[in-house]
């Protein structure tokens, strides 16, 4: 049986509210939303930029899976240990962003 991912399912999107708070949202479900605090220029701009990168998250994790599946399968071509350390950093940043061992997740579910 296939593992299905716990995260709210994607496409998620960036939506910029009343132009100053931009929120994170799936099929028209709220998911979060950014606020950069502290004395820093341009506010705004961050908050933007960080929801960007936060919609992005399910289709970052899905192509994360999908080039780590590629590798692993060419690992026998690899002549250096520098293609299986990055393999498995790719692993660790995939079970770290879904919090268990992600072989058993499919894309489609991500």
């Amino acid at each position: 049986m296939t593992a299905k991912a716990k995260q709210t399912p994607g496409p998620w999107k960036m939506v910029l509210k009343n132009r100053l708070t931009p929120t994170i949202e799936s099929k028209g479900r709220y998911i979060a939303k950014t606020i950069t605090y502290g004395d820093v220029e341009n506010k705004e701009n961050w908050d933007i930029a960080n929801a960007r990168l936060i919609a992005a998250a399910p289709e970052l994790l899905a192509t994360l899976i999908a080039l780590v599946d590629h590798a692993q399968e060419q690992e026998a071509n690899f002549d250096n240990q520098r293609g299986q350390t990055e393999i498995d950093a790719g692993i660790k940043a995939a079970e770290k962003a879904i919090g268990k061992k992600w072989m058993n997740i499919k894309r489609e579910d991500i």
